[in-house]
């Protein structure tokens, strides 16, 4: 189970059936599937081209993200000798993901890769010197050699190289952003044109051909915006960049340095991003693969099911999932419960820490917010079905928020308004399902799942179906 504490949290077959539902989607975001259809037969499927491995004289593998410990073991076991080595960046206390670490270094299969630990979600020193040895790596390789970058969520922070200001104004950018709610596009539209490696300048000068699978953690599986396209290209401008500052109400909250850059840049005293790829991209595996998952074994357990995307303001998106929900319980209009029926979203919502509430006084996460916010609008509808209503949402990797847990579930029946309300407005989601719910739910522990395919979750409406 990657639920840990699933046994404590299935009581009764609604709690159980969700709980079910939940695991398929958490493990659908395994990189396995992706990487052996990737790399089938010795060769790298990759942006509609097949590359043969077999004519190069080494394979090299540069993997970073939450996921990269594990989609490299996965590269070494499927592509056996062929790999040479390579380097690893994943985050500080991440799960080493089958290689076997001892002084830096983990031998897989033959193979020898670097393993680097950097900082996450916000990037520091160690981010910057996993950049450097990256970028060094990739300079002495040769033209008859071979490198397969493997990219997933996270890596915008694991590797960064700041360029033209120092590492503290961009840490302080990078947080301004995340949390003024700003969506994942807008702020890797400044990462990019703060950078030397993203937005595809980590293999402008590649001496050798590449290519690079990734796992997608965005709306739309844009490689644009996966780690900021480190190994793609970017679309944006620094115009867009300081446009995104000037919208969010950051301009006079910017490091001078910071401001300045993107400014000469959209003057055109900078050069721009590079526009089109320097080597192929594709990506292996997205949230929808979690979704479809989810949706699968929900209708082996006889329930009518229904697939919602959530995006954007945590609020707005708890409003579109209950009404959507409510919806499909029949419950529309008053009308009478069509039986049993489980919507599962995907996703990954923001919380604008500077609107409202006490930004950093409590615990939790958007997933957890996302479940209270929802259980208080279907509470309030009178539950959204008969039977009863679980609500869950979860991060795929583990984390929500500054949290242990990632994410939550319970059934609606046990929403306490005056509790919900006290808990969103002190950002502290995460104490209402500290033990209070006896039974109803409680936090979804995983611990890091090394992966990252963003959120999923599940709106279980009118009883148990099936398969319990």
């Amino acid at each position: 189970m990657i639920i840990r504490n699933y046994r404590a949290l299935a009581a009764g077959r609604p709690m159980r059936n969700a709980l079910r539902i939940l695991e398929a989607g958490l493990e659908a975001a395994s990189p396995r599937a992706g990487m052996e259809r990737a790399l089938e037969g010795g060769s790298v499927r990759c942006g509609g081209r097949t590359i043969p491995l077999a004519g190069y004289s080494g394979v090299h593998v540069v993997a970073f993200g939450k996921a990269a410990a594990s989609m490299a073991s996965h590269a070494v076991r499927i592509l056996g000798g062929a790999v040479r080595g390579g380097v690893v960046v994943v985050p500080r206390g991440a799960a080493s993901g089958g290689l076997a670490a001892s002084g830096g270094l983990a031998a897989a299969g033959g193979a020898r890769l670097a393993v680097l630990r950097a900082e996450h979600p916000v990037p520091g020193r160690a981010s910057v010197r996993a950049a450097r040895e990256v970028s060094k790596f990739l300079r002495r390789r040769r033209g008859s050699e071979f490198v397969l970058f493997l990219v997933s969520g996270g890596g915008s922070s694991l590797l960064c190289m700041p360029d033209g200001i120092d590492l503290g104004d961009k840490m302080h950018a990078g947080g301004l952003l995340v949390g003024s709610g700003a969506p994942i596009r807008e702020i890797n539209c400044v990462r990019k044109h703060l950078s030397g490696i993203k937005g595809g300048r980590l293999v402008e000068a590649l001496p050798c051909d590449a290519a690079a699978l990734a796992m997608s953690d965005v709306e739309g599986d844009d490689l644009s915006d996966i780690c900021s396209g480190t190994t793609y290209c970017d679309a944006t401008t620094f115009a867009e960049a300081l446009a995104v500052v000037r919208r969010r109400g950051l301009e006079r909250r910017l490091a001078g340095a910071v401001l300045d850059r993107l400014k000469a840049g959209a003057a055109g005293r900078i050069p721009e991003t590079p526009k089109s790829p320097r080597i192929p991209n594709s990506v292996i595996a997205s949230n929808g693969d979690c979704v479809s998952a989810m949706l699968g074994r929900a209708a082996d357990m006889g329930y009518r099911t229904a697939a919602h995307r959530a995006f954007g303001d945590v609020e707005e998106a708890a409003a579109g999932i209950a009404g959507r929900a409510a919806e499909l319980a029949g419950g529309a209009g008053g009308g009478a419960p069509a039986g049993p029926s489980c919507l599962v979203f995907g996703g990954e919502t923001t919380v604008d820490l500077l609107r409202g509430g006490e930004a950093g006084a409590g615990s939790g996460g958007r997933n957890q917010e996302l479940v209270l916010r929802v259980m208080r609008i279907l509470a309030g509808r009178g539950g959204g079905g008969g039977g009863g209503t679980v609500v869950a949402s979860a991060g795929t990797d583990g984390i929500d928020g500054n949290s242990r847990n990632a994410g939550a579930i319970a059934d609606v029946r046990s929403a306490d308004l005056e509790a919900i309300g006290r808990c969103l407005r002190g950002r502290d989601s995460a104490s209402f399902f500290g033990g209070r719910l006896r039974g109803a739910g409680g936090p979804l522990v995983t611990g890091p799942t090394g992966t990252n395919l963003m959120d999923v979750g599940l709106v279980l409406s009118g009883g148990g179906a099936g398969g319990g």
